[in-house]
């Protein structure tokens, strides 16, 4: 749906809903709302239903590969921090930081969120569980110029961060 206008969603949802009714009336199938199904285009959903796959969630998969349970288990951290290009209302329903804010609630280690552009309120990502959220972009500069200084405005941020903790 990414870049599609509203008539071309409506037509796209009405797609998703016909190809639904259909796998339903001839395999029996019901998987349009299994978590995760509409994710990158329907994919998942395809693949349960056509190719009779198993649904994990990605993040689970992704950390779990990346041994981050195990990590945690081991050694003393003191914070979590992930981040991504946006974050807003969808930010922790589903995406990786999702699962990475979990895996920390898990064993008592705060998550921070770090982000180019926050458009969400800082409290209510706080009452779902981020221990902070930090926004890096300069707002008064192009995004071009914050994309291309991404790496010094999220050093800066982070320094910031953690001298004003000590």
């Amino acid at each position: 749906q990414k870049g599609a206008n509203e008539k071309q969603i409506d037509e796209l949802d009405q797609g998703l809903r016909n190809l639904n009714t259909r796998v339903q009336q001839t395999m029996a199938l019901s998987n349009a709302a299994v978590p995760g199904a509409g994710a990158a285009g329907g994919t998942a959903y395809g693949l349960m239903s056509f190719l009779d796959a198993d649904f994990i969630g990605g993040a689970k998969f992704v950390l779990e590969l990346a041994g981050v349970p195990a990590l945690l288990e081991k050694e003393a951290v003191d914070y979590i921090i992930t981040g991504e290009g946006k974050i807003d209302e969808q930010t922790l329903r589903g995406k990786l930081i999702h699962g990475i804010l979990e895996q920390g609630m898990a064993v008592g280690v705060p998550v921070i969120g770090i982000c180019g552009a926050l458009d969400a309120n800082k409290e209510s990502l706080q009452q779902l569980g981020l221990a902070d959220v930090i926004e890096v972009r300069d707002p008064s500069r192009s995004l071009e110029y914050n994309m291309k200084k991404a790496a010094i405005l999220v050093e800066n941020a982070i320094h910031e961060f953690i001298s004003h903790r000590q």
